[in-house]
């Protein structure tokens, strides 16, 4: 989504249904919090695509970004 103009820009598929976001302060990633999966996304926002999964735990219901 493009915040500027609110224009969807893609549609990405996961793993799982999405339950928080995370969009690191530079907005280069953003961490999608995967409900059911205990996994975070990280999707590239600048090349519109999903990076990797990281485990969380056995049952993440929330997340948070703490800034270094």
């Amino acid at each position: 989504m493009d915040l500027r103009s609110g224009l969807l820009l893609t549609n990405l598929e996961l793993a799982g249904v999405p339950s928080q976001m995370i969009l690191k302060p530079d907005g280069g990633e953003l961490y999608v919090l995967v409900a059911g999966i205990a996994r975070t996304a990280a999707i590239n926002t600048w090349t519109h695509e999903v990076g990797d999964y990281v485990v969380l735990g056995s049952s993440t219901i929330r997340a948070a970004h703490c800034p270094h």
